[in-house]
């Protein structure tokens, strides 16, 4: 059976994952809390940061893992450590996991990119700032090249 979306992008509330959707749509406008789960067509789900870090969320998390072909993690770079399990994310067999360093402009990487090492992203971890397009399109180059987003003009 076929995935229902090409990936779903997960991380803690506040960690940029609907401004890193709008960017990576060319959609960007003013971005509020997510509420719920979002659904851009039928290539991205972004969820809100609660279904990682709220215990009772996660068989949510693990149920929305099983409809995607990938795992878009994002930590900010200003961002701690979080109480997620590590290897949650893997538990779900064939899922591709792509790690996300946002907020880059605020802080140093090098901490959020060991979190996400602590919590089993195997990579490719990609930096990004909403501010450096640059950073954004070197993501969005990736996830065109595996078949996740469509090609520019598609």
């Amino acid at each position: 059976m076929g995935k229902r979306w090409r990936f779903l992008v997960t991380g803690v509330s506040g960690a940029g994952k609907t401004s890193l959707c709008s960017a990576l749509l060319g959609t960007n406008g003013r971005v509020l809390k997510t509420q719920s789960p979002v659904f851009h067509g039928d290539l991205i789900m972004d969820l809100p940061g609660e279904y990682l870090t709220h215990p009772h969320l996660r068989t949510a998390l693990l149920s929305c893992i099983e409809d995607v072909a990938a795992v878009v993690f994002v930590h900010p770079a200003d961002g701690g450590v979080y109480h997620v399990p590590p290897g949650l994310l893997s538990t779900v067999p064939n899922v591709r996991l792509v790690g996300v360093v946002s907020k880059t402009d605020l802080a140093d990487p090098a901490a959020a990119r060991a979190e996400l090492a602590r919590l089993g992203l195997p990579g490719p971890v990609f930096e990004c700032s909403i501010h450096r397009p640059q950073s954004i399109q070197r993501l969005r180059d990736w996830l065109r090249e595996q078949g996740m987003l469509p090609a520019e003009g598609e």
